[in-house]
């Protein structure tokens, strides 16, 4: 409520003093206004542009993408001095429709940003749906029709590669959109990162497998198989760390929910370090500092990725982000500023939401998403 009060107050002020300024100038419609006699000028700096990729209803075509940008807002006086700062927000619903007016696709599972455009992976469409990151103007489709529907994606400098429900690795080109090759695994491989010319992918089989695939880049050709325990689902690296996570077997099928989290040293392949995570871990975030911040049935597991030890077993229970059935379905860390993003499907079957939380377990405020909100990725 005070932010909101200093905005009106700043807001009332700079408009009064361009009113009665000499020649009122706007130099940019959306971040700076400028008043000649009172040199009165406002400016807007983004802080952050989330994006999240609602998956929507399986074979119901009706995925979405949701955007919310904060902006940082500085009022100078006539001395070019800062006079107050204050915040806004801004949400957009369905970005992709408004921006091409055609349906996304079906099954929305990942989205990642290379430069100017970004690259998200639907499964049910068979596709990668190319975007000005921008915009979201599309730029072309890669077609997976051939190789099963993509799962994730993960780039090397030059190169784009996705898993596939069919089992396989897809190579394509980022510029062309062109399939280069593609090289088929163990069943069900789910996440996959780009590290020391190497490609690391998490081979689920569907909560049967325990393998991470190693792919050299260069041949694309598997050259290793490393063994973790069961279901490895969600991979992400920071520097040549590679950190693993495998759900275990479901408490709902009659498991007894024991996950790990698995560390790899991308250049020997070699697993230096373990750690057990219970009640089935699945997405997590990682930090700057290897901070990870992972999903599993109590909520988000507070995990130091430097020492492999637990901070917080439960900083955020999953009840405070969902009331409904206490699931918390996607998560996102903003380190600049310290900021975790949980998305919340409620029932699964309406739109979401995603709730914001500072390390300490607090919420600072929510958004409303599309249906089942499953990736959260920040620009």
């Amino acid at each position: 409520m005070k932010k909101l009060l200093l905005l009106f107050i700043t807001t009332t002020f700079l408009f009064w003093g361009c009113e009665n300024a000499i020649e009122p100038i706007q130099t940019d419609s959306d971040s700076t206004y400028t008043c000649d006699s009172l040199h009165i000028v406002k400016t807007e700096n983004i802080l952050s542009s989330v994006f999240v990729i609602n998956e929507g209803g399986f074979n119901q075509n009706n995925s979405s993408v949701s955007k919310y940008v904060t902006k940082e807002i500085l009022f100078y006086n006539r001395n070019s001095e800062i006079d107050s700062i204050a915040e806004s927000f801004t949400l957009l619903h369905d970005i992709f429709y408004n921006a091409n007016s055609s349906s996304l696709g079906d099954t929305g599972n990942d989205l990642v940003i290379k430069e100017d455009k970004g690259y998200i992976a639907l499964t049910g469409s068979n596709k990668i749906e190319v975007v000005n990151i921008d915009d979201f103007k599309t730029t072309g489709i890669i077609d997976f029709t051939a190789f099963g529907g993509p799962r994730k994606i993960a780039f090397s400098d030059a190169y784009g590669y996705a898993t596939t429900s069919n089992s396989m690795v897809v190579k394509f080109d980022p510029l062309t959109f062109a399939v280069l090759d593609t090289i088929t695994v163990a069943f069900k491989p789910e996440g996959i990162v780009s590290v020391a010319g190497k490609l690391f992918v998490a081979i689920s089989g569907w909560g049967t497998g325990n393998t991470v695939a190693v792919i050299d880049e260069a041949t694309f050709k598997q050259i290793n198989e490393i063994t973790v325990k069961i279901n490895p689902t969600n991979i992400i690296n920071k520097g040549y760390d590679i950190f693993v996570i495998s759900t275990g077997t479901y408490i709902f099928s009659g498991g007894d929910g024991m996950g790990m989290l698995t560390k790899i040293d991308a250049l020997t392949m070699a697993i230096t370090d373990t750690l057990q995570i219970e009640n089935n871990p699945g997405r997590f975030a990682i930090g700057n500092d290897k901070e990870l911040f992972v999903i599993n049935g109590n909520g988000i597991v507070h995990i130091s990725g430097k020492d492999m030890s637990i901070v917080n077993p439960i900083l955020i229970s999953a009840a405070t982000v969902n009331n409904i059935y206490s699931s918390i379905y996607s998560v996102g860390y903003d380190s600049d500023a310290e900021l975790l993003y949980l998305g919340n499907p409620k029932d699964f079957s309406q739109n979401g939401d995603v709730a914001i939380f500072d390390l300490n377990g607090n919420e600072k405020g929510r958004f409303d998403v599309g249906i089942n909100p499953g990736t959260i990725v920040f620009k």
